[in-house]
Parts: structure tokens; C-alpha cells; sequence
């Protein structure tokens, strides 16, 4: 407690935040008379701006991201609209954290449509009318294409494209006997 002539007390301490180990300063500025003592708290205003900027952001992201990294995603911005209403400065700084990282790993979700088209023309095909060996090596590359998953890059997808096409195209006919 500071006192000094005529001035009001002021009783300044620091409290640890228990929560991140970061430092939160505290001070009460005391009245002090025969019959009565005052108490007056100061807390440290908490600081968005940061927060505010990236929810403005995440908010802008159009579609065209797989559905993981984008719920990731709404599940950040979802917990960062919550610090920002009602937390201290650790959720607030943890919140922006959070949500930078969702916004960094967000995933361009590929056109699956050539594949798709590609592998529904495959299935079609009758295993009948082919050599074993050039409709098995078909069957093992469209199991492939039929196996990637929508966090495949674009370039796994061209390839699988590229393969799946080439088995089609390369599929040797069986010879009808004339006999």
C-alpha cells in the first residue's frame, strides 16, 4: 500500500493468470477516512482487435474447402464469437490462436467430377468382352481411383485420372470365333 501526504491509498499488486502463466496487474485505489473505506478496482480492459480481425476473416471464406478442415474451421469460429463475448485475455488470445491455425489449414477441396465420370464409365464396362489380363489391370487401378478420399491432392486425382483413362482406352477385345 502506497500513502503519501493527502493522496488517496492505492494498493497495487500482480496476480498470476492461472491459466497461462502471464501476468495481470491489479490495482485498488482506496479512500480512506475514520468512518468509512472505498474500494475501487481497476481491471485490465481485454484487447480483441486481433480476434475481431480474424472472425471477420474466417467469416469471408467462401466454399470450395473439404468438409473436415471447413468444421474445423466453424468450430473455431464458433468458440472464438464465445471468448469474444465473455472471456478473459488468456481465452481471447487462445481463441485467435485457434483460429489462425483453422484458417491456415483449410484444404482446397478437388474436382472429383472427371474421376467420377471416368470411374462410373469403368463400372459399366462388361469383363466379358476383354482379355482377363487387361481388365484386371483395370479393375486394379479403378479400385485405386474409387479408394482416394477428398483430402487427395489435385495431383493424385490427375494421376488417377490419367490411369484410369489409360486402362480404358488400353483394354484389349476378346476375339469373336467365327466358327
Amino acid at each position: 500500500m502506497y500513502v503519501c501526504g493527502n493522496e488517496d491509498a492505492a494498493l497495487t499488486y500482480t496476480m498470476p493468470d492461472y491459466q497461462g502463466g502471464k501476468i495481470g496487474l491489479r490495482t485498488f485505489y482506496c479512500q480512506m477516512g475514520y468512518d468509512n473505506f472505498k474500494v475501487y478496482s481497476s481491471v485490465l480492459e481485454t484487447d480483441t482487435d486481433k480476434l475481431d480481425e480474424l472472425i471477420v476473416r474466417a467469416e469471408n471464406i467462401a466454399g470450395g474447402y473439404t468438409e473436415h478442415s471447413k468444421s474445423a474451421l466453424d468450430y473455431a469460429l464458433s468458440a472464438a464469437r464465445a471468448a469474444k463475448s465473455g472471456g478473459n485475455q488468456y481465452e481471447i488470445d487462445d481463441a485467435c490462436l485457434k483460429l489462425e491455425k483453422a484458417i491456415n489449414a483449410l484444404t482446397r477441396s478437388h474436382d472429383f467430377s472427371l474421376l467420377g465420370e471416368l470411374i462410373a464409365r469403368a463400372e459399366k464396362l462388361d469383363k466379358n468382352k476383354y482379355t482377363a489380363n487387361s481388365y484386371a489391370s483395370l479393375m486394379s487401378v479403378l479400385n485405386h481411383a474409387k479408394a482416394l478420399s477428398d483430402t487427395a491432392s489435385e495431383q493424385e486425382i490427375s494421376v488417377a485420372c490419367e490411369r484410369l483413362n489409360g486402362c480404358i482406352e488400353d483394354l484389349t477385345e476378346l476375339l469373336e470365333d467365327k466358327a
